[in-house]
């Protein structure tokens, strides 16, 4: 039985290809990241790299009804390759955004995050024609002028910012991790091998979850989903916190807006009744 890697549990790698020493970059303008769900826990994404490498950034995965407009501040516009988006670099100062959004995935899944979201067609688009060619080597992109998330990112900051220092320096970090990661991919492997079926991986609980000291908190959430217009919105249902140093709980309930109670199916499935979900606090 082989002896698991060490594991960072800030940057979510192996502590042999950790990603957290990197720069810090202080942008001026706000970077948001709408991250497609599968794109949350892949090994080589570049969300992390912005994430860590840049003060001003928030990251919300799309989950259904979770990115919201209002979570992009007035003034933002989305990096997107539209036919109507502009060219960054031929922005006025009057005309520059007070942040960026970006789409976190492959081009199939930024698609889709496009369309399941039609409040991000609403917003200005901007576009990097002149960025030079992705240096992310992992991926293929579909397009030669495709860049990966991190890429777009900073090539946009670049010119909208060109005063702020670092940028050079995040793109030189993530041209390390490429290096290290294909090193890895391309290293032969030692004595003789046998394919054998991948069995699932084990869980990796966090050290600081056994860290009683530090008074950790854990969460749980339960949804249901409601079809209201055409849109399925997630309305809550069930919070539950522990502290984990003295097994304190609380433990809350939500009535839907508008009493659309969930189904008989998913009161069962979540081990809840009627009269507890009726009974509970005002969704609002």
């Amino acid at each position: 039985m082989t002896t698991p890697r060490p594991y960072c549990y800030r940057c979510f790698k192996p502590q042999v290809v950790c990603v957290c020493g990197g720069p810090r970059v202080r942008n001026r303008t706000q970077v948001v990241v709408v991250q497609h769900p599968r794109e949350m826990h892949h090994p080589i994404g570049t969300e992390r790299l912005a994430r860590l490498g840049l003060e001003n950034c928030a990251v919300h995965v799309a989950w259904s009804c979770v990115v919201t407009p209002e979570m992009v501040p007035p003034g933002a516009a989305l990096l997107f390759p539209s036919d109507k988006a502009r060219e960054i670099n031929e922005l006025t100062d009057a005309d520059k955004p007070s942040a960026i959004v970006a789409i976190d995935g492959t081009w199939s899944q930024a698609r889709s995050l496009y369309r399941d979201n039609p409040w991000l067609a609403g917003i200005p688009h901007l576009k990097l024609t002149q960025a030079p060619p992705s240096n992310y080597r992992i991926r293929r992109e579909p397009r030669v002028d495709y860049v990966s998330t991190l890429e777009a990112v900073v090539h946009a900051l670049s010119a909208l910012e060109p005063e702020t220092e670092g940028f050079d320096a995040l793109l030189d970090h993530f041209a390390g991790m490429v290096d290290r990661q294909l090193g890895f991919s391309e290293r032969p492997p030692e004595g003789s091998y046998r394919h054998r079926r991948r069995t699932p991986r084990p869980l990796r609980p966090d050290p600081m979850l056994r860290d009683t000291t530090r008074s950790p908190v854990v969460g749980y959430v339960e949804y249901v989903a409601h079809d209201r217009a055409g849109v399925t919105e997630q309305c809550l249902v069930h919070v539950c916190v522990e502290r984990l140093r003295d097994n304190e709980r609380l433990e809350l309930f939500a009535r839907p807006v508008n009493d659309e109670l969930p189904r008989d199916t998913h009161l069962h499935h979540m081990g809840l009744t009627r009269d507890t979900v009726e009974q509970g606090l005002d969704e609002t």
